[in-house]
This record gives C-alpha cells, sequence and structure tokens, in this order.
C-alpha cells in the first residue's frame, strides 16, 4: 500500500506533513526525475547540500535544514520551497502548498556542474535561476 502523504500548511506558514509513524530521511545525493522532463540533483560537499532543478530554466540553491520540522529542508533562495524525502528513493519538493513526487533514477542526464560546484564552494546562502533554454 502506497504512504498516503497529507500537506497543510501550518500557522508560521511552514508545511505539516502526516504519515502515519513514518519520518523523513535526511536528503540523499543523485538524481531525480519529477513530473515530465523535470530533472533534480541533490548534491553536497561536507555538510552543504546544493539543490538543482533542471525543467523550463535551471534552478539552484543551496539547502537548509529546517530547525522547527525534522526531516524538512528549504531553499536558501526560497523560503516558500520545501523538500522532504520519506524514503531513498522518493524525494517531495515544491511550494508549501502543493508538493510533487520525484522518484530516483540512475541515469538522469547531466546537472550543470558549473553552477553545482559554485553552490558547493560558495560561502553562505546560494541562489541563481535562469529560464533560459532548461531548466527551472
Amino acid at each position: 500500500m502506497k504512504p498516503l502523504y497529507t500537506v497543510s500548511l501550518a500557522l508560521g506558514g511552514w508545511l505539516s506533513l502526516s504519515m502515519g509513524a513514518a519520518l523523513a530521511k535526511p536528503l540523499t545525493v543523485g538524481a531525480y526525475q519529477g513530473p515530465g522532463n523535470h530533472r533534480i540533483f541533490i548534491a553536497s560537499a561536507g555538510d552543504r547540500i546544493c539543490y538543482q532543478s533542471i525543467n523550463r530554466g535551471v534552478m539552484v540553491s543551496s539547502v537548509t535544514p529546517d530547525p522547527a520540522h525534522q526531516g524538512m529542508y528549504r531553499l536558501d533562495g526560497n523560503p516558500n520551497f520545501a523538500l522532504y524525502q520519506p524514503s531513498p528513493n522518493t524525494l517531495l519538493y515544491g511550494e508549501l502548498n502543493q508538493l510533487t513526487k520525484a522518484k530516483a533514477i540512475v541515469q538522469g542526464g547531466r546537472p550543470n556542474e558549473s553552477l553545482l560546484k559554485q553552490c558547493l564552494n560558495a560561502n553562505g546562502p546560494f541562489f541563481k535561476k535562469s529560464l533560459e533554454n532548461r531548466g527551472g
């Protein structure tokens, strides 16, 4: 039986997820396939985590654990964007009131390695978004 994901906005503007007794896991480095051609890449170096989305444009952001919600993460450049990983093969991502499911994939295309390296090497928050070519 598939887990049931219940999404609702909490008073503080953050997301509340109910999944029975299951807790989110730390983010797993790798490639994920969302709807259509949407590709997501999670990369890390030391304690730093970066997120890259390639769809209608490219978006790269450093990721911060949400101290108020165990297992939740948010993008440093967009505080309304949430990441939640209930299992190593599933990543829930998107705006707080509309999370989308992505599945881990072995061959996920190629991330923009230059932007990911910039993010991983940056000191402090990192956020870049481009609607040119592919990504977003």
